[in-house]
């Protein structure tokens, strides 16, 4: 069963839930005791703002990895077409940074494709991709990932490019 490494939009499903309900409730109860009139009608507005953003959270990529295959939406890419794990310079509002990840979508074309994902911070599944990749083609040029659980449970993790830690 493959590893799940994105989480991009995951907080977009959350965020929802929390307008599409307070919003719902306030349109069933001017529905209900008020007489029908734009102000009814305009609590939907928040309604399909939380649709809008639900609809663009389940249209999130999948990618995720298992011992030999880096998965991308539905197609199977070996590990050794990996060419390279790459911090990049943006990242979310908790400043944890996205990376990029390139690889060789077949031998035969040897195209470089490229997806950009944000590693879950609470566990360990993007360090041991970078060490699967690593394994499976060591010429593959990764930056530094690590992951550890401090005393009482705490994650910490810990990342920059490669080249400084030479």
């Amino acid at each position: 069963m493959p590893f799940r490494l994105n989480r991009s939009r995951e907080h977009f499903k959350f965020t929802a839930l929390l307008v599409a309900l307070p919003s719902i409730c306030t349109f069933l109860i001017k529905l209900l005791f008020l007489p029908l009139g734009i102000e009814t009608y305009a609590t939907l507005f928040p309604l399909i703002i939380a649709i809008a953003c639900y609809l663009y959270a389940l249209s999130d990529t999948y990618i995720g990895f298992d011992e030999t295959f880096f998965y991308v939406k539905n197609k199977k890419i070996p590990l050794s077409f990996v060419q390279a794990i790459r911090l990049t310079e943006t990242a979310n509002n908790k400043n944890v940074p996205y990376w990029k990840i390139v690889y060789t979508s077949s031998s035969a074309h040897q195209s470089n494709r490229s997806v950009r994902v944000l590693p879950n911070i609470y566990n360990d599944r993007f360090e041991r991709f970078i060490k699967a990749v690593e394994q499976a083609n060591p010429q593959a040029e990764t930056d530094h990932y690590h992951f550890t659980i401090l005393p009482g449970g705490m994650p910490k993790t810990t990342w920059g490019s490669r080249n400084i830690y030479r």
